[in-house]
């Protein structure tokens, strides 16, 4: 079969058999076609279905006497069959992504000098096979719910997502659920990265690899964190390593060990754009799979930091990067975690949604929300963790301890004196109750 046989077969295909066409409608195009006559006439079919009027190769030669000859050479070429539409329309697929990727790498040869990696990884995602998804009964879904949960009810584990390092926040959520969107928000200097970091230990700690992709803070920093955590090591020692002790020196020692251990990963490029950390976290999952190793989140710090696209508006380009980090999230099947600013409405007070910085998008795309807030600045170490939303569960408050030294939080069993909250403690009798019959 010629390279151009399969577009002549699509063509007489759907004109001999309406259904041919709607099996075949969400796969292809018209630009997929080589020929602007074979586009046309694509296009004339695609309208015609649309309208639910007829589209035989009679009626369309009738009304545009200019797809006549094409219609009639279609219908009666030799060799093709109705039933064999799918076939034939993956062919043109096929050849059509191959002639768009050449188109791309010309465009990519020619690139300016600002961003070229950016623009790059723009134009070959316009290249990205189109969606082929079907409808499909709901008792496909529903044998695949029951698969689920029995796999979920034989695991060894309690856990069914990637535990956060607090329990109580995983009793919760049942920890973080692939392939949700997790955003962490809160104002400066409150713990956002430092609770990121809490995840990613425990993820690792699990098993599962995590990605972070930190805009801010270089990699070495990073990594200095999580050796204060895993080695409890008073961080400010290791920015004056001359008043560390034999003990110190040793935890520190133990800590490098067992972090280099972990399957951690970190991108400390700044100014990355989306389709930058898209691409890379799909390379990295291939290298991972090689491995049997599962890729269970990436960790992006934080959101308004990610490089936005020419000639857009801040909401614009925050709702074109939320987009596609949930698309991540599904197409992999992953966690996507995405920290992000609180606006300056929200100093001083509980944060909610319109505090979020161009919230809808964020708000829309996120399937978990959780703020981070200081109630009383006078009280430097007590943390409000609001879950604000939680798409599949409820939504609570958790009162933390913040231990900076070490760069960790836990549920403490207490609110202090002169702080007004209503956050669950973890000595709270309330507690009982909120993970009983109310929630």
């Amino acid at each position: 079969m010629s390279a151009i046989l399969p577009e002549i077969a699509v063509l007489g295909c759907c004109m001999a058999e309406p259904k041919a066409y709607w099996q075949i409608a969400a796969s292809l195009a018209p630009e997929d076609f080589t020929h602007a006559a074979r586009a046309a006439l694509f296009a004339e079919i695609a309208a015609r279905a649309k309208a639910g009027q007829l589209f035989d190769a009679v009626t369309i030669g009738t009304d545009r006497p200019e797809l006549n000859d094409l219609a009639m050479d279609a219908m009666l070429a030799e060799g093709w069959r109705v039933s064999n539409v799918a076939g034939y329309a993956e062919r043109v697929a096929a050849q059509s992504l191959v002639r768009r990727l050449r188109q791309a790498g010309a465009r990519i040869a020619n690139l300016d000098d600002e961003d070229p990696y950016g623009q790059a990884q723009k134009i070959l995602a316009a290249c990205a096979p189109r969606n082929q998804g079907t409808v499909r009964h709901i008792r496909e879904f529903a044998k695949e719910a029951v698969a689920d949960l029995q796999s979920r009810y034989e695991a060894t584990e309690e856990l069914t997502g990637l535990p956060t390092g607090i329990p109580e926040l995983d009793e919760v959520t049942g920890g973080f659920q692939a392939p949700d969107l997790v955003v962490i928000a809160a104002r400066p200097s409150v713990g956002k990265t430092a609770m990121l970091l809490q995840v990613v230990r425990s993820i690792a700690t699990a098993g599962k690899a995590t990605a972070v992709f930190s805009l801010e803070m270089s990699g070495k920093q990073l990594t200095d964190r999580l050796t204060s955590a895993v080695g409890v090591i008073d961080g400010t020692l290791l920015r004056r390593p001359k008043a560390m002790d034999e003990s110190d020196w040793g935890r520190w020692a133990r800590a490098c060990e067992a972090i280099s251990g972990m399957p951690i990963y970190i991108d400390d490029t700044a100014g990355v754009s989306v389709e930058a950390i898209c691409a890379r976290t799909r390379q990295l999952k291939a290298q991972l799979d090689e491995t049997d190793t599962p890729l269970g989140a990436i960790a992006i710090d934080y959101l308004q930091l990610i490089k936005k696209g020419k000639a857009e508006n801040t909401t614009t380009a925050i709702g074109d990067i939320t987009a596609a980090l949930k698309n991540l999230a599904k197409e992999l099947n992953i966690v996507v975690i995405l920290l992000s600013q609180l606006n300056r409405e929200a100093e001083g007070k509980e944060p909610n949604m319109s505090h979020l910085r161009d919230s809808g998008s964020i708000e829309q795309d996120a399937d978990v929300i959780l703020f981070l807030w200081r109630p009383k600045p006078k009280f430097f170490t007590f943390i409000e963790l609001i879950v604000g939303k939680q798409r599949n569960g409820v939504t609570i408050k958790l009162a933390l301890q913040a231990d900076y030294k070490y760069m960790t939080f836990h549920v403490t069993d207490k609110i202090p004196v002169g702080v007004s909250s209503d956050a669950v403690t973890r000595a709270d009798a309330a507690w009982g109750a909120a993970m009983g019959e109310d929630f």
